[in-house]
This record gives C-alpha cells, structure tokens and sequence, in this order.
C-alpha cells in the first residue's frame, strides 16, 4: 500500500476524531448544565417551584465519595393540591462527576403542573457536614446522555486508531 495514503488516511482520523470529541465533551457538558431545573440545600424542609410540568429527576450532589445521603429518605408535596407527588427510585442510578464533586441520580416523579411544591427530607444525620451538598431537580436527560458517550467513545476509537495506524506507517518505511 502507499504509505502516504495511509498517512494521509491517518490524519484525515485523527482531525476528525479529536475535532468530534472536543464537540462531543462540549455537548455533554451543555446538556448536563441545561437540564437542570432547580438546585436545593440539604435542609429538612423547603418549599421551590417547577417551571413546568412533566417527568423530573431527582440527584443528589456532593463531594465524591461522601455518606452524608446515606438513611436520607424525600417525600414531596404539591402545595396548591396538598397531594404527595410519588417519588420512584432508579435501580440503574446515573453517576455524573467531576474531580470534586459527584451527582448521583436516584429517583424520579411525574409533575403534573408548574407550581409550588415542597420537599420534606428526613434520616438527615445530627452533625453530618452538608454544607457541600445538593439536591438537584432536572428534566431527563439519560438517553441523550448515553448516546452521547458512545459518540465519545467511537471518535476516541477512531483517534486512537489514527495515530496507532500513522506510527505503525512511518515505522514500516
């Protein structure tokens, strides 16, 4: 084969993959940020409101590796119907993290309407640091997630195999 257009194969590749994941790592980050819907501190009762109705999720945020959620239990409140709104909890949870700081989504529920709510969280612990945590309420966002890693990983794949292809051309010569 000819070894410059196996070369020129190669960094065809590798532009198109570093370009790809650096669109891919912005998208991901845009989604994760966009999703959100309201950010709340760890207190055992406060009232907030959802902008608009329809499914949201429900993550906990705090320093990686952390046990202050541990026994932590939520229950949430409709304040115009006073009807509690069913909290479902994920089996398959969702990590999304940082260097610092870890989210962790646990369980969702249906809203019905835009609104005030309230959200009662009992088992916190007496002398437990929460200074750093959140409770997080998004709009779902998994599917879109998910493909969007495997995007990462298939333009990682392929810039990996650009430059194994490009050293093992020039080595060969």
């Amino acid at each position: 084969m000819n070894k410059n257009a196996i070369l020129s194969a190669c960094a065809v590749g590798l532009m198109i993959g570093v370009a790809g994941l650096i669109n891919l790592i912005g998208r991901v980050r845009k989604l994760i940020k966009e999703s959100i819907e309201c950010v709340l501190p760890v207190v055992p009762n406060q009232k907030f409101e959802f902008s608009s109705p329809g499914e949201k999720c429900l993550h906990l945020q705090g320093p990686r590796f952390t046990t202050a959620f541990f026994g932590v239990k939520f229950a949430i409140k409709d304040i115009a119907t006073g009807e509690e709104i069913a909290l479902r909890p994920i089996i398959f949870r969702m990590v999304t993290s940082g260097i610092s700081r870890a989210r962790i989504f646990t369980h969702r529920c249906m809203v019905t309407h835009a609104g005030r709510y309230e959200l009662v969280i009992s088992g916190i612990r007496e002398g437990a640091d929460y200074a750093d945590c959140n409770i997080i309420f998004t709009r779902p966002y998994r599917a879109t997630a998910i493909l969007l890693i495997l995007g990462l990983v298939f333009t990682g794949m392929l810039t990996i195999a650009s430059v194994v292809f490009g050293i093992m051309a020039i080595i060969e010569s």
